[in-house]
């Protein structure tokens, strides 16, 4: 598995080049025929977005990159992952996942870091959703140390014109928080909502059903935000 980070020339005609997240190098992503690897058209992915790969890794250098990977597939199932965006809301207007009024009480102001440790795994954002004072150790401990961050969300696609999205959260925590997949066509434009529901798959798994854009390739974001 490799953390490759997208390029601005990632999706050549040749090559589909990334380059490894640590050390900058560039790595090739081919099919298992030797083929330029291509991601699902719905996803053109943004040059600086993260993507997780599993790929097997004893390929010789292409012309491309001393470094090839192939990615592997399960059918046409792409095993590539990204991370959701937080987004404000009506009670969150700086978008950090925390509600205005429980910062203000409780952090005297905006913008603190949700994810910020209290230690022994406790985040802000579950001392919040907990309803705890962060300062009150005793007070958020009811419930274990939860992963609270943005999901990476799994991409596959099912079929040429149908893609699915899963990822995982947890359970208790998952109705304080509204997911939303948007479109836009060129970036640099409004972001719009996506006619996607959100299927409830039951352990903290979910996942979202979308069609593939018709014609000209659009750029799609998982977002998350406070109800």
């Amino acid at each position: 598995m490799r953390d490759l980070v997208v390029r601005p020339d990632s999706l050549g005609l040749n090559c589909t080049l990334l380059n490894r997240a640590v050390l900058g190098t560039p790595v090739a992503l081919v099919t298992a025929e030797g083929r330029p690897f291509r991601f699902p058209s719905a996803f053109a992915l943004v040059p600086g977005v993260v993507v997780r790969v599993t790929a097997y890794a004893d390929l010789p250098a292409s012309a491309c990159a001393s470094e090839t990977l192939e990615v592997i597939r399960l059918g046409d199932d792409l095993l590539a992952s990204v991370t959701s965006v937080p987004l404000p809301s009506p009670t969150d207007t700086d978008g950090n996942l925390l509600d205005d009024d429980w910062e203000r009480l409780f952090l005297a102001g905006l913008g603190s870091d949700a994810f910020a440790g209290l230690g022994s795994g406790y985040t802000l954002l579950q001392a919040y959703l907990d309803g705890a004072d962060p300062a009150l150790p005793g007070s958020y401990g009811q419930r274990p140390p939860a992963s609270l961050a943005p999901p990476t969300v799994d991409i596959s696609r099912l079929n040429p014109s149908m893609v699915q999205l899963r990822w995982q959260f947890p359970p208790a925590y998952f109705p304080r928080l509204e997911f939303k997949l948007q479109g836009v066509p060129v970036l640099g434009g409004a972001w719009a909502n996506l006619p996607a529901t959100v299927e409830d798959l039951g352990g903290g798994n979910s996942r979202m059903l979308a069609h593939a854009p018709v014609g000209n390739t659009a750029f799609w974001r998982l977002t998350l935000r406070l109800r």
